[in-house]
């Protein structure tokens, strides 16, 4: 297995392509295109994404990542459920900023806490994910969808686009604000005149 520890890589342009046996601690990707990419049987540990772009990412055989951040990138594509490890006790994403997650899925994830602001969470699948006290104030959720999650105490305040079902997400105290709040009766099927 190669192992990279505290390295820098920059302006990699990877398609196509499969990364095995590799390890990969506490690195920094900038400027870095990933493209229809598989991971096989490697790991990468609190590694920080900056200026990057990963589409279409996959994972097979014994593949970990956890706790990675992501600055100033585009996530397209990605079903997280493929990179959790046992039964989630360590998550894959630490952190997101100031990026764009597009046609991504979130299964049974726990974001306790996580800070979504200033991110286009986009075209997005959350089901039975854990985002107690998370906060996705003022954050483009367009074409977003939250199934079976634990909302409780979370802050969707000046968010837009999204679709909560309320029917199935627990929901306790969470923040809300006007018009976008009025999406929530969607999953009722009522006629609001």
């Amino acid at each position: 297995m190669k192992r990279y520890e505290f390295e820098e890589f920059r302006d990699l342009n990877i398609s196509d392509e499969d990364l095995e046996d590799y390890y990969f601690d506490s690195c920094d990707f900038i400027n870095c295109h990933f493209e229809n990419f598989t991971i096989r049987n490697s790991f990468f540990t609190e590694c920080k994404f900056t200026d990057s772009q990963i589409i279409n990412l996959s994972a097979k055989g014994n593949t970990q990542v956890q706790n990675l951040i992501f600055e100033k990138s585009l996530l397209m594509g990605i079903n997280w459920k493929e990179f959790l490890v046992g039964d989630g006790f360590l998550e894959p994403i630490n952190k997101i900023e100031k990026s764009t997650v597009n046609y991504n899925t979130f299964y049974e994830m726990d974001f306790k806490k996580f800070d979504f602001k200033g991110n286009e969470i986009l075209n997005t699948e959350f089901t039975k994910c854990n985002l107690t006290e998370s906060d996705f104030n003022s954050t483009k959720l367009n074409g977003s969808n939250f199934f079976e999650c634990d909302l409780k105490k979370s802050d969707f305040r000046n968010a837009s686009g999204y679709e909560v079902n309320i029917l199935t997400c627990g929901m306790k105290n969470a923040k809300f604000s006007l018009p976008e709040v009025i999406n929530l009766l969607n999953v009722l099927d009522i006629k609001i005149e």
